[in-house]
């Protein structure tokens, strides 16, 4: 993900002021979202309403909701299930767990057959597969 870790003066520059006012007094998902457009809304206001600002604030979005879906969704989603079961059937996530894998074959087998001539020397895809699961054997 492409978070921006920043130093910590700069974060307290940039929040001196708004993260009181978010500390005390945002109530609810409405407030959030204003709190947030207000945020874009100066950020535009700042920097020019171009083609560049306009990509620089739906990436800054896109970006902290997808690190926001790793790292506090995803773990939060994974104590739930541990407390409460999985609500996904056995049955599914086998079957995804198998297609996941043989789209590795797949990529594996890909990058074995794109080596040049000399090295790879007309391997098969069977064959390609029975080396690369000789590899993993020994692997474990």
């Amino acid at each position: 993900m492409f978070i921006p870790y920043i130093k910590r003066e700069r974060r307290k520059a940039i929040f001196s002021q708004s993260k009181t006012d978010f500390n005390s007094d945002l109530q609810n998902a409405g407030e959030l979202n204003y709190f947030i457009t207000e945020l874009i809304q100066e950020y535009v206001l700042r920097q020019g309403l171009c083609y560049q600002t306009i990509n620089d604030v739906s990436g800054a979005m896109t970006e902290s909701l997808a690190e926001f879906r790793r790292r506090v969704v995803g773990p939060y989603e994974d104590l739930k299930i541990k407390e409460n079961s999985d609500c996904y059937s056995k049955k599914l996530l086998q079957k995804l767990k198998k297609q996941k894998k043989q789209k590795k074959w797949k990529r594996r087998i890909r990058k074995i057959q794109s080596l040049p001539e000399g090295l790879k020397s007309n391997i098969t895809k069977e064959q390609a597969k029975r080396a690369v699961l000789s590899i993993m054997k020994k692997r474990k």
